[in-house]
Order: C-alpha cells, then sequence, then structure tokens
C-alpha cells in the first residue's frame, strides 16, 4: 500500500443543524460494517472528517470519485488513526470539543495545521491560512488560487509564481480550518 501524506483536512461545526445524527440510512450507504462498530464509541462526524480529509490528500495524486464508503477508516483512537482507498492509506489527527470536529492528515512535524477558528463564512479558512503565510511571505503578494477543474485543491501563489507550499481548507458552519505543507524538499 502507498503511504500518503499529502495536506487534506476537514472540519465539521457539531452546533451546525446539518450536524444532527445521521439517519440510519446515510450510515449504512456512507460507513463500512467495521465503521459503524466504531459509531458506539465514537460520533459520526468524526468518521466522515477523516474521509473527507483523505480524499482532499489523495486527490492531489490520483483521480478518485468521493464515494465515502470506499474511503475506510481501520483504526481509531482518541486523538488519531488510519484510513484506507484501494491501494493507499494515511494517519489521521483529531482534535475535537463540543463545538467542533477537526481532522487532519498526517504529513510532516514542521507542517503547519491550523485549528478552528469562528467565522462568518468561507473565507474564514482563507484567512487564516493567510495569516499564517503572511509570518514567512508579504501578505499583499499571497494569493490562494482554485485550480480550473472544480473540486481541484486550492494553489498558493507568491507574486504570480506557484509556493512550493501545499494548502489545505475546510469550513463548516460557523468554523473554518486550514492545514499548509511547508518543507517539501525535506520529505
Amino acid at each position: 500500500m502507498k503511504h500518503i501524506t499529502l495536506p487534506g483536512n476537514d472540519i465539521v461545526d457539531l452546533k451546525d443543524p446539518d450536524s444532527a445524527f445521521p439517519s440510519d440510512r446515510f450510515i449504512q450507504r456512507v460507513f463500512s460494517t467495521r465503521e459503524q462498530k466504531f459509531l458506539l464509541q465514537s460520533n459520526p462526524w468524526l468518521l466522515w472528517a477523516a474521509k473527507e480529509s483523505f480524499y482532499k490528500a489523495l486527490r492531489r495524486t490520483a483521480s478518485v470519485p468521493f464515494s465515502p464508503v470506499l474511503f475506510e477508516v481501520k483504526e481509531l483512537g482518541s486523538t488519531r488513526g488510519t484510513i484506507v482507498y484501494e491501494k493507499f492509506f494515511a494517519e489521521f489527527q483529531i482534535h475535537e470539543n463540543a463545538e467542533w470536529i477537526h481532522v487532519w492528515i498526517t504529513t510532516h512535524p514542521r507542517d503547519i495545521v491550523c485549528s478552528a477558528e469562528l467565522g462568518p463564512d468561507n473565507s474564514t479558512a482563507r484567512d487564516i491560512a493567510l495569516g499564517r503565510l503572511s509570518h514567512w511571505y508579504p501578505r499583499e503578494q499571497i494569493r490562494i488560487e482554485r485550480e480550473a477543474l472544480a473540486g481541484s485543491p486550492p494553489l498558493l501563489t507568491l507574486s504570480g509564481i506557484p509556493m512550493a507550499e501545499l494548502l489545505s481548507l475546510s469550513h463548516h458552519g460557523r468554523f473554518g480550518a486550514c492545514q499548509i505543507s511547508r518543507n517539501l524538499t525535506a520529505r
């Protein structure tokens, strides 16, 4: 199996009306039998966030459809887990509280994971990322652009030139989050 260590993150606002406990039909369609056993001790949105995070990471290297049941959480602890999709696997980390669940793919120790922040709309995740990146680069020169293909990861540019850093953005309800992958040559 190929280990994926590219950035991917997802946040779920647990107070958002869309985050009510999902129906049995949803659980049957989205979660494997193994994952349904995890639901006895875990919030279903934690597993959902792991699937979304891995999909965001994996789509950087492979063309994959998002079919949630095919992304399977194999191991789940209180702060980390493992997920697989066909011949790929990744480790993920979890940060949760009563307000939100944030899951991100484990990349490199020097990478930056920006945890949840309150914000009015989906620009919150972008603002968090720009704030972090402005520690190293002039903020007015940084741009977060969407690739031409719908659903592709955001692209970071500095004065119009693609940056080495990779970015994953997430927003749900009242919260935004991001993951910035730095020092790619050190891998």
